[in-house]
Parts: structure tokens; sequence; C-alpha cells
């Protein structure tokens, strides 16, 4: 657990790179569908939308998460639902510091539930960020097995 406070503890500064990682995947996305655009402001649904095929995409940046062993899949924040729970998006690209992997809402829930005992459960608060949340520690090989590599 000590990794995991060491990861949301830096949150803050991780910000902007999350932000490039976004315009990473649009640039990608936009090789094949040049009208995507990118969701401005606090957007909880989805990050980037592509017209051409009617389709939101969520972005996630885990770039160290086969150093510490987990993707962060967080679905509560102060008792309201987040991420996971209010997400739109038909599509989820998580960055692992190398590629993004391709999953659909569904594809992660499943395998939640298909493997509810080798997955962790957080609940906690932070040091830089007293908000209490609750987030799913999945392993990366565990996950990305139930998505596509995205080019």
């Amino acid at each position: 657990m000590e990794i995991w406070l060491s990861i949301m503890n830096n949150f803050d500064k991780r910000l902007p790179e999350g932000e490039q990682i976004e315009q990473l995947a649009l640039d990608r996305i936009r090789k094949y569908y040049p009208k995507a655009y990118k969701k401005e402001g606090n957007f909880p649904y989805y990050d980037i939308y592509v017209p051409e095929i009617e389709s939101s995409v969520e972005v996630k940046s885990c770039p160290r998460c086969h150093e510490y062993k987990y993707v962060i899949i967080e679905f509560e924040m102060n008792g309201k639902q987040t991420a996971l729970c209010v997400s739109r998006a038909d599509f989820w690209l998580i960055w692992d510091g190398k590629k993004f992997h391709s999953l659909r809402k569904g594809d992660i829930l499943h395998c939640i539930f298909v493997n509810i005992n080798k997955i962790k459960y957080w609940d906690g608060a932070m040091d830089s960020d007293s908000s209490p949340k609750k987030a799913w520690l999945i392993p990366p090989n565990l996950l990305f097995n139930y998505g596509k590599e995205f080019i």
C-alpha cells in the first residue's frame, strides 16, 4: 500500500502529465478520425469525442503500473460516484508508459467481477488530497488481457 500512497500523493504533480497523455491519445485517434476533439474543462463523462464514428473515449494514465503492479480504477470520491461509475465513454484508453490499451467499460467491469479475488479494493484518503476515495487496484497484465493494444 505504500506504493499506492506514493501514487496518490503525487496526483497534483502528475496532472500536466495526464493532459499530455490525453493529447497523445487525441493525436493518435486523429490519424484515423481527423475531426476528433478533446472535451475542455471538468467533464466527467469522457475526455475525447470522435464524431466520425459517434464514439467517446476516456483516457487514463498509469505510466508506472507495471512497476507498482496496479492499474487504479477509481469509482467514488467524497461519497459520490466518479470515473468508472459515471463514465459514458464507449472506450477507455489506458496508457501504461509505453502503449495504450483499449477497453470498453464492460471489459473493465467483467475483469473486476470475474477476478474479484485477484484484485485489491482501496478505501481511504491521501495526504495531498483529504477527499475519501474508493478504487479498484487491478494488476495490469490481468486487466489488459480484457482489451486490445491501441496503436
